[in-house]
């Protein structure tokens, strides 16, 4: 928004007061999280409009350039204050809770007039509710004075674009366009004219300075040219080396993916920060997207040797040859360590990770609390401890080892005890294994398939079985989580047998089996026995179980890949969620309910839209991207999924002949507009609490079309919409006044558009929220151009279009022969990317490089928008119904933040694709948990570690 200042006919600086020695034109105030940018706009504004004979248009105070390290801050910044003309604050979440920023806000409103205060939004969300002339719920942007003080919508410039291009943006003319609003009021200018001031200054500077200049350049051409040319050369020469690791970099990254995902993430990454070219870009976006189930990795000193995860899931306890015990939380991979003094050879946590008990041979086992550090040794006399366990309440621990066992119950701190004889048919062996059923029952099992309950805290005999099994016969003991169930593999066949009280302990019952891929290494169960994790090489596959004999009841199988071959027994299931791995010195956490960082679910829609219908069904975002309107309107379906929840709550139904409109969120997302809808209405829908219309507007007569696209105004104040007549109509919010009307002579043709999308509006028509354009297909398939105030499109262009879209300054036409057209609003030519001829939906991020292509089989492609290049792919959640017409299945819908894109499929999962490529590093990095070490680097590129790069 542009500020407007009374005019001036002086436009030269030396009579103007702003640049007084003993004053500020103005105060920045600012977070120093927006460093970087306030100190850019500072630079900025001090050298707009200057003559070149000057040092500085006019003074402005920024901390950090003002003040000696010396000063005493809280005076000198209030002496600043008292000498500054106008105040400016960069707002944003981080500005909102700084206390620097709120007591420079508060000191301004106290002794000087809230009109000579500016703002510069940053990040976050500004938004000004109309209807109660106040600040919108969303704003989250503002410090508390601020907040309080604001009576009327404040003037405010909007660099969240920054946010995107960072200091690309130095020179992109919206910058300018910002520098030239704050300063304008400032310096008692308009606006226009200060701009053309300071383009006359700046021809008279270039001029001044060639005249200035010439002789010196004629006496120094010579060098120069020798020192440019070696220059030159040196940076070239860096510049290719830089962009021969990335590339060998990349490559190794794709190569690693199936076998060592933890090395793909760290090559990609630093292959990405080497040089961000299109090989690497597609190499960054493979690798985090790789295996979606990989949480992510936790690299050890030394080779891990026993491994448990807690019941709910929040952490993994491992054990090494060095003696080390770690607890590493699964959430963001923070540790905790102690050490025993030699191999650890078992691990047990309680279910919530509080309590951690770990044996070592000879003759040691400890209690640790990670939380405080406390670490108490175990009295074990002559007992060499096999295997320990922890009761899921962290009451009471039991160590297996020699001919006896031990126990301990409350206070763990206070741990004694001089052993019991193990009484029944279970023989201690080195490879038993002792595990708690409950806090009330011990069990020992056997590696031939025997197992006995003992209870608490006597360890008295229960029951068990003696079912041994002939090593013959080739089989694989595992780890069944909770302990409920035995869990054996035996020629290509899982089976978990119930140890909960059987009916006859010496035949247990059989609660299910499946048949699997010989020769496994490691073998685990989920807690509620419904699915079991084989490792089988670098390969683990989640099956179905099948407790009670259905193994198609049980979850979808799931394989992951990335690692090397897992160790025997290091495999172990946390909560039903979440399984822990171990190869070598490496940890993988996975997790099996949701994929990765940048492509998420967003939880199961399960809304009602058949996609045999012919027709996606129209979803709206709100202006925050929390909330989704989702429409079918060829039936009386349609609800808001509230995405922080993953609620569904249906929508009123519209009436029993009628249908829904087009929805379209208001500017502070509290109610949903659904625009021409039943009995030709437009509609309010208050989604604060249950969806409920609050107001209901007849059509203007005669318009009685169904709307087949609708925007919100740029400001908020009018919804423009395109019926299926051509019909542009843009009619107020507060009151449903038409305010522009206009029909064009061509109207559109369900002949020319695939699909009958026409019916739904998705993708065969589009309306552009700033300029006030429409675009829709016609029947013969030309596009049909409605321009507003802020366009100058040819009215027809020609080219067959499949959909139409725009975004940001631009309209772009996916055409039936798989290209994207993208034609500049200002009338420029246009250029075009060639795509996958199948491609039947396209969205196209405004900032971002990067276009989403959704293919007539259900893929989803990224695409480098600059050369068409392919980055990645993966399959679009599948839809309730057996239709394979993924066009009518599937629907892209842009996020307002300009970095996210939301795939939908009917009835089935919202997809969340984070489109920044910033954040494909952050996701790699975080997966990776590390970055390559000097010696990965010689091993994958030849060289030493590269400036720029790494995850730290």
């Amino acid at each position: 928004m542009d500020f407007k200042a009374s005019a001036s006919p002086d436009l030269d600086p030396s009579s103007s007061s702003v640049d007084a020695l003993d004053d500020y034109a103005a105060f920045i105030s600012y977070s120093h999280l927006d460093a970087e940018v306030a100190a850019l706009v500072h630079r900025q504004m001090e050298g707009f409009a200057k003559p070149w004979y000057r040092a500085r248009a006019m003074r402005v105070f920024r901390d950090t350039t003002n003040l000696g390290a010396d000063a005493d801050l809280p005076a000198k910044l209030e002496d600043a204050l008292q000498a500054s003309r106008w105040l400016i604050v960069f707002v944003s979440p981080a500005a909102a809770s700084s206390r620097w920023v709120d007591q420079e806000v508060s000191w301004w409103i106290a002794h000087r007039s809230a009109d000579r205060l500016l703002l510069v939004v940053i990040e976050g969300v500004m938004q000004w509710d109309p209807e109660t002339d106040s600040i919108a719920p969303a704003t989250d942007v503002l410090p508390p004075s601020l907040r309080e003080a604001l009576e009327t919508e404040p003037l405010w410039v909007d660099l969240r674009w920054m946010h995107n291009v960072g200091m690309g943006g130095r020179r992109d003319p919206r910058l300018r366009n910002a520098v030239a609003a704050l300063s304008a009021p400032i310096r008692g200018v308009e606006k226009d004219a200060l701009t053309g001031e300071h383009i006359r200054w700046q021809r008279r500077t270039r001029a001044t300075a060639l005249v200035g200049t010439t002789t010196m350049a004629l006496l120094l051409v010579v060098a120069l040219i020798l020192v440019v040319a070696v220059s030159h050369a040196r940076s070239r020469e860096t510049d290719e080396a830089r962009l021969a690791a990335s590339r060998s970099l990349a490559a190794s990254a794709v190569s690693n993916l199936s076998s060592n995902l933890q090395a793909s993430d760290m090559l990609a990454a630093a292959a990405y920060q080497l040089d961000a070219t299109v090989e690497s870009t597609s190499a960054l976006f493979q690798a985090v997207t790789g295996n979606p189930n990989a949480l992510r990795f936790a690299t050890l000193s030394s080779p891990v040797t026993a491994l448990s995860a807690s019941r709910d899931g929040s952490a993994v306890v491992v054990g090494t040859a060095s003696g080390e015990v770690v607890r590493i939380r699964t959430s963001d991979g923070a540790r905790w360590s102690t050490t025993v003094g030699s191999a650890v050879t078992s691990v047990s946590v309680s279910d919530d990770a509080a309590v951690v008990g770990a044996a070592a041979g000879p003759h040691q086992a400890v209690l640790w609390h990670p939380d405080t550090g406390s670490v108490a040794p175990l009295v074990l006399g002559a007992i060499n401890p096999l295997s320990i366990a922890v009761s899921p309440t962290g009451t009471s621990v039991v160590v297996l080892g020699g001919p006896k066992m031990l126990t301990g119950t409350q206070p763990l701190a206070s741990y004694a005890g001089d052993g019991k004889q193990i009484a029944g048919p279970t023989a201690v062996r080195s490879s038993d294994r002792v595990t708690f059923l409950g806090d009330n029952g011990v069990q020992v099992e056997s590696i031939e398939g025997a197992w006995q309950i003992l209870s608490m805290p006597d360890l008295r005999p229960a029951y068990g079985s003696s079912r041994y099994l002939a090593r013959a016969e080739g089989f694989i003991v595992g780890r069944a989580a909770g302990g409920a169930f035995y869990l054996l593999e035996q020629n290509g066949q899982i089976s978990a047998w119930s140890k909960l009280l059987p009916p006859d302990p010496s035949a247990p019952t059989l609660a299910g089996s499946v048949g699997v891929p010989r020769g496994a290494t490691a073998l685990s169960l989920s807690p509620v026995g419904d699915r079991a994790a084989l490792a089988d090489g670098g390969r683990i596959s989640v099956v179905p179980v099948g407790v009670g004999g259905d193994t198609s009841a049980g979850p979808a199988p799931i394989t992951l890949t990335g690692v090397s071959s897992v160790s025997p027994d290091l495999l172990d299931f946390g909560d039903d969620s979440h399984l822990v791995s171990a190869s070598g010195n490496t940890v993988t956490m996975w997790d099996l309910a949701g994929p990765n960082t940048i492509i998420s679910d967003d939880g199961l829609l399960r809304f009602g839209v058949s996609p045999n219908d012919g027709a996606p069904p129209v979803v709206a975002l709100s202006p925050d991207d929390t909330k989704m309107a989702i429409v079918d309107r060829g039936s009386v379906e349609g609800a808001v999924y509230d995405r922080t929840t993953e609620t569904l709550t249906p929508l009123p139904p519209p009436g029993p002949s009628g249908f829904y409109g087009y929805p379209v969120w208001s500017a502070d997302g509290r109610r949903l507009f659904l625009i021409g809808g039943a009995n030709q209405q437009d509609e309010q829908v208050d989604t604060s609490g249950l969806p409920r219309v609050v107001d209901a507007r007849a059509v203007t007569p005669g318009t009685g079309y169904m709307v087949l696209s609708a925007a919100l105004s740029a400001d908020g104040s009018s919804v423009i919409s395109m019926d299926t007549n051509g019909r542009v109509q843009e009619r107020r919010v507060t009151d449903g006044a038409v305010t522009r009307s206009y029909r064009p002579p061509v109207r559109p043709d369900a002949g020319g558009i695939p699909g009958g999308d026409y019916l739904a509006g998705a993708g065969a028509a589009d309306v552009d929220p700033v300029s006030g354009t429409a675009a829709f297909i016609r029947g013969d398939g030309a596009v049909q151009v409605i321009n507003g105030p802020g366009s100058n499109l040819p009215a027809v262009l020609p080219t067959p279009a499949r959909t139409v879209q725009f975004a940001g300054d631009e309209l772009d036409i996916l055409t039936r022969s798989g290209q994207i057209e993208s034609h500049p609003l200002d009338g420029s030519p246009a250029r075009s990317v060639v795509l996958n001829p199948t491609t039947v939906r396209i969205g196209v991020d405004v900032f971002q490089p990067v276009v989403v292509a959704l293919l007539a089989d259900g893929t989803v492609q990224i695409i480098d928008a600059r050369s068409g290049a392919v980055l990645g792919s993966h399959p679009t959640p599948a839809p309730n119904s057996g239709s394979d017409n993924a066009f009518a299945a599937s629907v892209i819908v842009e996020g307002h933040r300009q970095d996210h894109m939301f795939v939908a499929s009917g009835g089935a999962m919202l997809q969340d694709l984070d489109l920044r490529e910033t954040d494909w590093v952050r996701a790699a990095c975080t997966t990776a948990g590390r970055s390559l070490t000097s010696a990965e680097w010689m091993q994958f590129v030849g060289v030493e570690p590269q400036d720029g790069t790494g995850c730290g």
